[in-house]
């Protein structure tokens, strides 16, 4: 299961203080260390495999509950209590899903850092998902939906040109237009210090 799901639990901090206590070996510090920790990654499948089961068998046990439970409704109907027993199989059944998902996303990630520069499928996968987040399918242009990548470009070349052009303006000039002039000694005053 995933490390968070494990921490989740209060139940897990208790069974690794109790094996790492009890389990007393005799040695160097790192071969006793190397010990406990090879004792806890054995208390730890048992106690995963009592707390959660088989994730598999899980869901395949739901499923065909639930399927049992529908095609007896399709017969002659449930009873509230079969109604209620429907609903916690169901959320069973999402839980175990989420579980097995989460596994499988863990048990990748972990293939991909021993593995490191590999081109495993975990790397492919990633890259797929990045990819696909920031590419641009469609667009909205002009009041409809614009699909493939000329006409895209097209629409936000438009976009952006229609924003920073501006129409040829005739603007006024100051040629031919006469200023008063300074001169002589007021002149000369604002000129020299």
């Amino acid at each position: 299961m995933k490390l968070g799901v494990w921490l989740a639990i209060s139940m897990l901090s208790v069974v690794v203080r109790k094996n790492l206590s009890s389990a007393q070996f005799v040695g160097w510090k790192a071969f006793s260390l190397k010990e406990k920790l090879k004792s806890l990654k054995g208390a730890l499948r048992h106690w995963n495999h009592l707390v959660f089961g088989n994730v598999d068998v899980n869901i395949k046990n739901c499923t065909s509950e639930i399927d049992a439970l529908e095609a007896r409704a399709g017969e002659v109907g449930l009873s509230p209590d079969e109604l209620m027993a429907r609903c916690n199989l169901m959320a069973k059944l999402w839980k175990s899903l989420l579980d097995k998902d989460s596994l499988l996303r863990e048990k990748s990630r972990l293939k991909w850092i021993q593995d490191e520069d590999v081109n495993s499928s975990y790397l492919h996968a990633y890259l797929a998902r990045r990819r696909n987040r920031n590419k641009i399918c469609a667009l909205r242009g002009h009041g409809s939906w614009v699909h493939g990548v000329d006409a895209i470009k097209d629409v936000i070349k438009n976009h952006f040109h229609h924003h920073f052009s501006e129409a040829h303006i005739v603007r006024p000039t100051l040629d031919g237009i006469g200023f008063p002039q300074v001169g002589g000694v007021i002149g000369l005053k604002i000129v020299l210090p």
